[in-house]
């Protein structure tokens, strides 16, 4: 999709990305609903496409090999989904005329998911389980500050992924009950 978004126009040229599917408040209220998933596969410059690569790659393996493929799946997409329907409330009434994209909304929730699991399962897994479930936290709580000291749109954006982030880790540790037994015994 990068590639795509370079050949029409560059990825960081708003038309190219508009078309291709980026958060864009009043194409969204029209109807085009189908942006609030697009965006998620859309990247602003190659820094930006490797940091959610990154993400991916540290968090996404290790929640994949908990929870399998259909629900690592299910986390990624309701994830960023969450960033998308976020970042679109908060875009429509503080800055109607900027447009979002980006996966940080799907790679938080990703963070999220395993910080539930962590945290409902550190006394089962001991002191690794526990001093993992800090290390997630404490990556988190650096990412977020970062965001907080730089421009509004960055601003916006670490609005966007604490909202991600909590709802994620809210829903899984309601669903850990049931989530957690399966992903132990696999």
């Amino acid at each position: 999709m990068f590639l795509i978004t370079e050949l029409l126009g560059g990825s960081t040229a708003a038309g190219a990305l508009i078309r291709l599917g980026a958060l864009e408040g009043q194409l969204i209220a029209s109807g085009e609903y189908w942006r609030l998933l697009s965006a998620m596969f859309l990247h602003s410059g190659l820094i930006h496409l490797g940091f959610n690569i990154f993400g991916l790659l540290i968090f996404g393996q290790q929640l994949e090999k908990l929870f399998g493929h259909l629900r690592f799946l299910a986390i990624y997409i309701l994830a960023g989904l969450s960033g998308s329907v976020t970042s679109y409330a908060f875009n429509i009434s503080l800055a109607p005329n900027s447009i979002g994209i980006g996966a940080s909304g799907a790679v938080f929730g990703i963070l999220g998911a395993l910080v539930a699991f962590f945290m409902s399962n550190r006394n089962l897994l001991g002191s690794m389980g526990r001093q993992t479930l800090t290390g997630l936290l404490l990556l988190a709580a650096i990412n977020l500050v970062a965001r907080f000291g730089r421009s509004p749109v960055t601003l916006f954006a670490a609005m966007i992924v604490v909202s991600a982030f909590l709802s994620m880790w809210m829903s899984n540790t309601a669903a850990a009950a049931v989530l957690v037994p399966i992903a132990i015994a696999v």
